[in-house]
């Protein structure tokens, strides 16, 4: 090995290295170590923080085009959001990625899901870029000091990673609270949601490369590595592909298991990520507690049952098996899953499925049943409204499962109101008083009728622009979009019968004004041959003269 390589020349971290005059390589353990790079722990001396140095190996071509990337990505993310989470600009990717769920959703779902979803704080779910090596255009480039490339990332005074706080909960046999298992799957999900929103694919996604943060009493789950990112729908050779197992889809690590063939292309997708965050959020999901013991965790039991198997490595091995009728996740596991709530087993289903084209697409995990109180808790934040609120039936450890709804399908009272309302304007539109005012005041009504019955506490005129302590929860954001739809479908048919009503008048009115102007000549007429019978005779001596000349001409023809 070269001695004056990067890696070499970095690697003995007790030396103090300083990047840049201010950057402090510390001698604490790593944070994460990959063949290619080094994540260390490092200090700012101006400002006495700590903060996350990621020393790259290498310096050839292919190290500079990672590092770019994951530099672009990172201020990309910096661009398109504010520093509270508020969406500064529009994405491309994102607009496409909802035209894509759009086919996959019903229509009166699909506009809450919209608005959520472009109202999502994205930014919160991967560290912060600090600064890195450039060159004097601040473009990413090597370090004219060091001859390194590197990338100055935040990071938290004790940096834990998820595969760490699992390894933690099976050797002091504690299992996770609900609530913490939703918490990681949920961020995990909006890693996904943030990377395919940029048209970006992460190909190794796994546990080891996710730290959690403190920020204001709460835990913050982000995602350090952005190197192995590719632009979606690219085709790139199987020797480029990451060599990793247990969280592969299965569109890749088949092409591992048989080896890859002259020529072969593997099609990058947004679907490859969504697979990988259903194992690693099997993976978090194994560490909930038994069912028959609230204080151990299920994962022990697991090891006690098959030792030296874990369920990942065999859902692994599931996903590569030819045959289709087998689901990937163990069936003990999926039992365990099911048990514990039956939501969180379909959504896992779902999201780890062999097909690619049957696997659920990312936005409907962001809107799956199974989420319902973190959307309800980034609504609260977005109406100000009281902090997120606890997971119904988890009180303590041996009470039972939360249940979650959030229904899919349009029925109930928001149909049944807007039916009738639709009907009470067909008949102010029979009796023809008022159509199009009368249509807008029925549909205002089946508004705040849906309201009400979304929630009962609230009153039959409240609306979303009264900020008040009665609870808001995202079904009545839902109900309130599917009666706004509703009301446009009416006003729309109200300014139709409206425009066509005035038609009819108009035409009416213009039959009228031409018989009335007929029965006026006619009457003139009349009162001229009366005063006057003379010219009655001349009219018709005249008429008579016009008429002969026609009559010759035709007899002239004729011979």
């Amino acid at each position: 090995m070269d001695l004056d390589s990067p890696r070499l020349r970095v690697r003995p971290a007790e030396s103090g290295l300083v990047l840049e005059g201010r950057w402090k390589i510390l001698p604490d353990p790593f944070v994460f170590e990959d063949e290619n790079y080094t994540i260390f722990s490092g200090l700012d001396v101006k400002q006495s923080t700590r903060v996350a140095i990621k020393v790259y190996q290498g310096s050839d071509v292919v190290t500079w085009r990672k590092f770019r990337r994951s530099i672009d990505f990172q201020l990309t993310l910096r661009s398109r959001f504010s520093d509270d989470g508020g969406r500064l600009e529009p994405s491309v990717p994102l607009e496409k990625l909802l035209e894509e769920l759009k086919a996959r959703m019903s229509l009166t779902d699909f506009p809450a899901a919209r608005l959520f979803l472009t109202k999502m704080n994205l930014r919160e779910c991967f560290a912060d870029l600090i600064s890195f090596s450039h060159d004097s255009n601040w473009n990413p480039a090597l370090d004219p000091e060091t001859g390194l490339f590197f990338a100055i990332l935040e990071c938290p005074p004790e940096a834990i990673s998820l595969q760490q706080r699992l390894d933690v909960c099976r050797m002091a046999k504690e299992p996770m609270s609900i609530e913490e298992v939703l918490q990681i799957q949920w961020a995990l999900i909006s890693m996904v949601l943030g990377l395919n929103a940029e048209g970006l694919v992460h190909l190794e996604m796994d546990p080891s490369r996710i730290i959690a943060f403190q920020k204001n009493g709460k835990t913050l789950w982000k995602l350090m590595d952005f190197d192995p990112i590719l632009c979606a729908g690219t085709h790139i050779r199987p020797q480029e592909l990451p060599s990793y197992e247990w969280y592969a889809p299965p569109e890749i690590a088949k092409v591992f298991l048989r080896g890859p063939r002259d020529g072969e292309r593997v099609a990058i997708t947004t679907g490859l990520m969504v697979f990988s965050a259903g194992m690693c959020m099997l993976d978090v999901s194994t560490h909930l507690a038994c069912h028959d013991d609230a204080g151990l965790c299920w994962r022990l039991k697991w090891d006690q049952k098959h030792p030296g198997k874990s369920p990942i490595a065999l859902a692994g091995e599931n996903s590569v098996r030819a045959t289709t009728s087998l689901p990937v996740i163990p069936q003990e596991c999926l039992e365990m899953l099911r048990r514990t709530n039956m939501d969180l087993g379909r959504l896992l289903e779902a999201m780890l499925s062999r097909n690619p084209e049957k696997r659920i697409h990312i936005g409907q995990c962001v809107m799956h049943p199974w989420f319902e109180p973190k959307r309800s808790a980034i609504f609260y934040a977005k109406w100000s409204m009281p902090d997120e609120p606890p997971v119904p039936g988890t009180t303590g450890p041996g009470s039972p499962p939360p249940t979650l709804h959030f229904p899919t399908e349009q029925h109930g009272p928001t149909t049944t109101t807007a039916t009738a309302a639709m009907t009470t304007m067909s008949q102010k539109n029979s009796r023809g008083h008022n159509s199009l005012a009368g249509a807008t005041a029925t549909a205002s009504e089946a508004a705040a009728a849906t309201l009400t019955t979304a929630n009962p506490m609230r009153r039959p005129n409240q609306t979303f622009d009264e900020k008040e302590d009665l609870p808001i929860t995202f079904n009545d954001l839902r109900a309130y979009i599917k009666a706004q739809i509703a009301l446009g479908e009416e006003e729309r048919a109200a300014e139709e019968e409206g425009a066509r009503q005035q038609r009819g008048f108009n035409r009416g009115k213009s039959l009228q004004l031409h018989g009335a102007a007929a029965a006026m000549v006619a009457r003139d007429v009349e009162v001229a041959l009366e005063a006057s019978p003379s010219a009655g005779a001349d009219l018709g001596a005249s008429s008579g003269a016009k008429e002969r000349p026609q009559e010759k001409k035709q007899g002239c023809i004729l011979q």
